[in-house]
């Protein structure tokens, strides 16, 4: 399964086909994204996830202070 949402998916949450329409729904609800070099939006599936208020294996979303312990 991929990190970020199939397009599929970002259809269903967006229920836009269009990518500059997909990320007119994803800012005006806050969400964070990123687009590709060919245009296509990226959302983590992780951070979906998070928003909706469902557990979260990875704990980048919940850090509040930097990981100095490798330096």
């Amino acid at each position: 399964m991929s990190i970020f949402l199939t397009k599929e998916e970002l259809f269903e949450m967006t229920e836009r086909q269009i990518p500059s329409k997909q990320i007119e729904w994803l800012i005006n609800r806050g969400y964070k994204y990123d687009v590709t070099a060919g245009g296509k939006v990226l959302v983590l599936r992780d951070y979906v996830k998070m928003r909706f208020g469902m557990p979260v294996d990875d704990k980048q979303f919940n850090k509040t202070e930097p990981d100095f312990s490798s330096l």
